[in-house]
């Protein structure tokens, strides 16, 4: 990422008021639908891209939390399906023990500062214009104007 002077002393200000771990992003992403194409409960295949994309933002230190309601032998499927697909994430149905540290309690809901769902109210672009989607927020969020996203 391209920072300035000026805008790692804007970041500093910004980190105060922001609920980001060490300046990255926690990003919550769903299971059915958005990282692979299923037919309850069947795994039938990965989105396009979202290996390389959740493995991009891994690259650059952000945490991926996969958000699944999944239980039982059906969240071990979509675990495996994701170890054989060499899919990354950080933690699968649990929230970031630093999170959990930071505020005294570990909450049902995921807490994280993004949230990619296929059940979104707008349609989901592609897993290639996610990230620069991603990155364009975790800049804006850091007060950084950058023009230097690539995947």
């Amino acid at each position: 990422m391209c920072i300035s002077a000026d805008d790692s002393k804007r970041m500093k200000q910004k980190l105060k008021s922001n609920t980001m771990i060490n300046q990255k992003l926690i990003i919550a992403v769903d299971f059915d639908g958005t990282i692979a194409k299923t037919d309850y409960p069947t795994i039938i295949k990965p989105r396009k891209g979202v290996a390389r994309a959740l493995y991009h933002l891994r690259q650059q230190g952000h945490t991926i939390i996969i958000n699944t309601c999944r239980v039982g032998e059906h969240v071990d499927d979509a675990r495996n399906f994701m170890l054989r697909e060499r899919i990354p994430w950080d933690y699968f149905n649990e929230n970031d023990p630093r999170i959990i540290e930071a505020y005294g309690t570990d909450c049902r809901k995921i807490s994280a500062d993004l949230y990619i769902d296929d059940r979104n109210l707008v349609k989901l672009p592609s897993w290639e214009k996610k990230v620069k989607l991603i990155q364009k927020h975790h800049a804006r969020l850091l007060g950084i104007t950058c023009s230097c996203y690539k995947i």
